[in-house]
């Protein structure tokens, strides 16, 4: 039977407890017992026999006795037990029948109550004394014994059918109850105190005086160990009549939790929950509950304590509505003092967020808006954003509900920071679901410097979604300043924050110089691995620009391809594209191009390059801008269509034009002659030109051809010794002329008939007649005179024009230190030696050698420390020939701009010393009330009212940042 029923205190007559009425209707069942003798006297023996009635043979009774009145049925069991009483007053005895009825158990309680006087004390003998003569008298007779009171509860019951229920027992925490002796009597007198032992420590330290009864309010008895609490006791009343004879009575008490509530008022406020319970001066719950709109959910066994003075909680979790969602202000210890309809002292937790981002301060004392409670907090963006808040508070409280394009939940930041990336104006709206979603003036980092509109996503954890942003600019576009020129046409891209390697960021860390077979032989002297650095932010999406010195009009470089646009702590920002790339007149396919932020340009890719029907280069292609002008080389197929011959070659394309430097198997050894081809200027009368060819002399003028024709000399071409190779340029009237060319030695070169090119021992013949000429590569000429003899029929020679070869160039280097080398040069007329340095992720010029030896001394370009390839970029006559490796050298790693010195913060902002050197500052200042702002700048101050903390760091030209200074204001 549950302990709370067997604890109830039953009249004398029979209550039976069962699961089915009717079946007790049906079947009586009587608890019953008989007493022998039925008044005891003191310290007799008294025998106890059950006389229950309802029990069948297919279910017998079973009886339990409570024979010290106690109210527990465990001091004996059977039909028959025997007890005596060794103290005067009330004595209550019970019996238990249980019996099965119906698949469950009923039972049935009698009880009798034995009152035993005291004894009778025994009279004092007298000593015996010589009587004297009396009057005799009449015998006063001796007053009767008192007799003692009885003590006797009122056990407040109530009858319920066939059930009778007693609370006496019962006890609600916080609730005052009362308990009533008023049953106690006295058999010859009356009761004239009552004392009373609320808290069971056999101590009665309560007196009503002849009031029967007393209200008290229970409270459970603290744990003195790790046992639960004590909700169980023995609560007495001692009684003393007039003539001061004494009786107790005692029951046992359970202390239950308080009733809940669902509502509770607590002045202007009003809590909500599944059970508050009343402690008479608050109210508790562990469980959540509802102050106007703001939810309190206790933790770890603790609860909320609610009342109109305060409301608290040792451990719970409080949150807000918050544009759809709840967010979570205070996880822990709280306490707010309600004043009318404000509720002061409430403070969110240093961790506190709203939707994932950080709640930095309270505008104002929280107070009702109707019937819900309204909260204006500052919050701030992440950390990547340099920390901005709001430049207003957001209003936190209400019906949760999501956000709608007429309700959005939304704040505005006047302006942060994403890396190098300014924003302006931000506006910043809550999805509803998890994101945050931002609209701002996106400020590009140098050396773009310009504005335009974008979007960032926040998740609702606090962590960086993305940015994105697009622009578009006419009449030649965005000019991004630096040394080499380029002009953004159309940019999209979306920010990723710590991005990881992906094709918008190929290279991420120490790896391995990528070198492709396309490019030809790998360079003995180009580094194995480079640290390619750590990205902290990467603008990846689309992007068409244009790069590089004008030519012919229009600009070098044209990419239109994906972006890949990555800032680094300690290195220079890189703007990586991968896709196409119109270099000039080259279409370059699978390009991988890369701006850096100091100017430095690099790309490589596949092209194929030609005039239809007269000549083709096709292969891989690296490209290097330097300024004004540009570089690239490639190993290629070169091919003259019009007499369908190719041979292996080496491009070189210039700001000036395109050169296939051909290798060709005929006994030319390294000397390495160039089909070419001027930018705008169409294909030139002669395929060969450029590279190991020198500029073409008259060698025969048009009049002395002419006259030639009438004498019947030859003509004659004279060579100077030593020379690697030469080209002649045979020009004919009207057809290529057929010609017979011989040496000093009487070697003789001719054509072969009617094919249109030859190709003998140490020479080239190929007749062009597209341009009526003959065109003659000879490998090693003899010194002296050489006679060109036309053939029988063949077309007049109008004019012949020679190229001498030209000797390899020769360069070496020694570097002294890092930004100081020595170098040679050999001399020769027309040549000019641009030394520059190349790393995987760095480059630049290093400077022009200006005679046959001398010192060069040059800041070695921004980037990461490492190894450095130095290249001698060799020009004749303005057109490069010719790329020279020098070595390597161990190149420091890029410098960051210095700490920023002199900061002081004042009333109207913060002031500091300009930086030599610095481009820019990022600022960030904390204002009253958790706003912080952060800004960039270019001058040294901020201007901005009421800063209590300013943080600003230099940033370089080529955007890189160095360490903060901080300070505060007095």
């Amino acid at each position: 039977m549950h302990s709370t029923l067997r604890r109830l205190l039953l009249t004398t007559a029979a209550v039976t407890l069962l699961a089915t009425p009717q079946a007790l209707a049906q079947q009586p069942f009587k608890a019953a017992f008989t007493a022998t003798p039925e008044q005891p006297a003191l310290g007799q023996s008294v025998a106890l026999a059950a006389t229950s009635t309802g029990g069948t043979n297919a279910a017998p009774i079973t009886h339990t006795w409570d024979l010290d009145g106690d109210g527990e049925f465990d001091d004996a069991g059977g039909t028959t037990a025997k007890t005596r009483f060794d103290t005067g007053g009330a004595h209550v005895v019970r019996v238990r029948a249980s019996q099965p009825w119906d698949g469950a158990i009923r039972t049935s309680v009698a009880e009798k109550t034995f009152v035993l006087n005291a004894p009778t004390p025994t009279p004092t003998a007298t000593p015996e004394t010589t009587p004297t003569a009396t009057p005799e008298t009449t015998p006063t007779p001796a007053p009767p014994a008192n007799a003692p009171p009885v003590a006797r509860f009122d056990r407040d019951c109530t009858r319920h059918g066939q059930m009778t229920l007693c609370g006496l027992g019962n006890a609600y925490q916080g609730t005052p109850k009362t308990i009533s002796a008023a049953p106690s009597s006295d058999p010859d007198g009356q009761i004239v105190a009552y004392e009373w032992d609320l808290d069971g420590d056999g101590t009665f330290e309560q007196s009503t005086q002849a009031t029967p009864t007393v209200t008290h309010t229970f409270a459970p008895k603290p744990r003195r160990t790790i046992a639960p609490i004590v909700r169980e006791w023995t609560v007495s009343v001692r009684v003393t009549d007039d003539r001061g004879a004494q009786a107790t009575q005692g029951f046992k008490i359970t202390v239950k939790e308080p009733k809940c509530e669902q509502e509770v008022k607590l002045g202007a406020f009003t809590a909500t929950g599944s059970c508050l319970r009343d402690f008479g001066d608050h109210h508790r719950s562990s469980e959540p509950v509802s102050l106007n709109g703001v939810a309190i959910e206790p933790q770890g066994g603790q609860w909320v304590s609610l009342s109109k003075d305060r409301i608290a909680s040792k451990r719970a979790i409080v949150s807000m509505n918050a544009g759809g969602t709840f967010a979570t202000i205070v996880n822990g210890e709280f306490a707010w003092t309600p004043s009318g309809g404000k509720l002061n002292g409430f403070k969110p937790d240093p961790d506190a967020k709203v939707n994932g981002l950080r709640v930095t301060g309270v505008s104002g004392t929280p107070a009702l808006s109707g019937s819900q409670l309204r909260a204006k907090v500052f919050v701030a963006l992440p950390a990547q954003f340099g920390g901005a808040t709001s430049g207003s508070p957001v209003t936190l409280g209400g019906v949760a509900k999501a956000a709608g394009a007429d309700d959005a939940f939304s704040f505005t930041v006047p302006s942060a920071a994403l890396g190098p990336i300014g924003l302006d104006t931000l506006v910043v709206s809550y999805d509803g679901i998890n994101l945050w979603e931002v609209n701002a003036r996106v400020k590009l980092p140098a050396p773009a410097s310009v504005d335009i509109e974008g979007g960032v996503g926040i998740r609702s954890n606090g962590t960086f979604a993305y940015g994105q942003a697009e622009a578009k600019w006419t009449n030649g576009g965005l000019a991004l300043g630096g040394p080499v020129p380029v002009f953004l046409e159309r940019i999209k891209f979306r920010i990723e924050v710590d991005p990881p390697e992906s094709e918008c960021v190929p290279m991420v860390g120490v790896k391995p110089v990528p070198w492709f077979d396309f490019l030809g032989p790998r360079p003995a002297n180009l580094p194995k691995t480079v640290d390619f650095g750590h990205p902290t932010f990467a603008m990846c999406g689309e992007v068409a620009f244009t790069a590089g010195p004008s030519v012919g009009g229009s600009a070098a470089a044209r990419v239109t391809a994906g972006l890949g646009w990555a800032t680094y702590a300690d290195r220079p920002w890189v703007l990586r594209t991968f896709g196409d790339l119109e270099l000039v007149e080259v279409k370059v396919a699978e390009v991988d191009f890369a701006v850096h932020g100091d100017g430095y340009i690099r790309a490589t890719g596949k092209f194929r390059w030609g005039v239809d029907g007269i000549a083709s280069i096709s292969g891989g292609l690296s490209l290097e801008m330097l300024k004004t002008k540009f570089n690239a080389t490639a190993r290629v197929d070169a091919c003259i269509e019009l007499v369908d011959w190719c041979a292996g070659a080496r491009a070189i394309i210039s700001s000036r034009g395109i050169a296939a430097c051909l290798e060709i198997d005929l006994g030319f050894g390294d000397w390495t002659p160039g089909v070419g081809y001027y930018w705008g200027k169409g294909f030139p009368r002669g395929y060969f030109d450029g590279c190991d060819i020198g500029d073409y002399r008259v060698a025969i003028s048009r009049p002395k051809a002419a006259a030639a024709q009438f004498t019947g000399e030859a003509r004659s071409v004279d060579l100077g010794a030593g020379l690697p190779g030469t080209s002649l340029l045979i020009q004919g009237a009207g057809a290529p002329p057929k010609v017979t060319i011989t040496g000093p030695g009487g070697k003789a070169i001719s054509a072969t008939p009617g094919a249109p090119k030859t190709l003998g021992d140490g020479f080239v013949l190929i007749e062009d007649a597209r341009t009526n000429s003959t065109q003659v590569l000879i490998a090693k000429p003899a010194a002296g005179r050489w006679t060109i003899t036309p053939q029988l029929g063949s077309a007049a020679i109008t004019e012949v024009l020679a190229a001498d070869g030209l000797a390899k160039p020769e360069v070496s280097v020694q570097v002294q230190r890092p930004g100081v080398l020595t170098y040679t040069v050999k001399p020769a007329a027309g040549q000019k030696v641009t030394i520059v340095e190349r790393g995987g992720e760095a480059g630049g010029v290093v400077g022009v050698a200006t005679g046959e030896h001398g010192v060069l001394r040059w800041m070695p370009a921004e980037g990461a420390g490492g190894k450095r390839q130095l290249v001698a970029l060799v020009e004749q006559d303005g057109v490069l020939r010719e790329e020279l490796d020098l070595g390597a050298y161990q190149a420091p790693k890029a410098k960051r701009p210095g700490k920023v010195k002199g900061l002081k913060v004042g009333r109207g902002g913060a002031r500091w010393k300009r930086l030599p050197g610095a481009a820019a500052y990022t600022v960030s200042a904390t204002l009253p009330g958790g706003r912080t702002v952060v800004k960039h700048v270019a001058r040294p101050r901020l201007a901005v009212r009421g800063a209590q903390r300013v943080s600003v760091q230099a940033v370089s030209p080529s955007g890189i940042t160095g360490p903060r200074t901080t300070a505060r204001r007095p």
